[in-house]
């Protein structure tokens, strides 16, 4: 009775260690779905980019809407490129500002960029350069190559005394900075710089 007792008992633990619960089966589903979300959302917004790079902006939109509506968070920052240069919709400086302040506030670290810029320059919105900075240094955070033009950006706000006191030492740090992580405008302004103070 005993041996009997302990293999139904290990029978039992054995189902219940396989069997899934209707709420893990759930789990697993939206798991399943979001991912599917996800890659659809990627897939969609591959194509956009390559009818923008194209220039075939009339395909490109309804595929960065597309994109958007599933939730992919780079699609607010093309939507947003899209409007500010009047790229297959209507030039709306106000709509570019909101589509880069969603990429950012979502994470794309090129929206935080364009965010920065159109506080920078009073792209529909009041200029602001301590946001600029803020949203600049954020974008800068990733170091990479991606992240260079908001690192060369920050140098410009410091070289220039925009928001901060003009300082050329922080502007060649992030000049450097850009260079070293390959990006050519980096490099550009950096030697720039350098030959600048440069005694005659």
């Amino acid at each position: 009775m005993k041996n009997r007792f302990s293999a139904a008992a290990l029978a039992v633990l054995l189902a219940a260690c396989t069997h899934t619960t209707p709420q893990t089966a759930a789990g697993a589903s939206s798991d399943s779905q979001s991912q599917s979300r996800r890659d659809a959302a990627r897939a969609v917004l591959d194509q956009g980019i390559k009818a923008y790079q194209a220039q075939d902006y009339a395909a490109a939109l309804p595929l960065f809407k597309q994109a958007d509506q599933l939730g992919h968070m780079k699609a607010a920052r093309y939507l947003g490129l899209m409007v500010l240069n009047g790229n297959g919709m209507a030039q709306s400086n106000a709509q570019a500002f909101a589509y880069f302040q969603r990429a950012a506030n979502e994470g794309d670290i090129t929206g935080q960029y364009w965010l920065g810029y159109c506080y920078e320059n009073g792209i529909g919105t009041t200029r602001n350069y301590a946001q600029a900075m803020k949203w600049y240094t954020q974008s800068a955070r990733r170091g990479d190559v991606i992240a260079a033009p908001a690192m060369v950006a920050l140098g410009h706000l410091y070289e220039q005394g925009k928001g901060v006191p003009a300082n050329r030492n922080h502007a060649a740090a992030y000049y450097k900075q850009a260079m070293d992580a390959g990006y050519e405008a980096g490099k550009t302004e950096w030697q720039r710089l350098q030959a600048a103070q440069l005694p005659e």
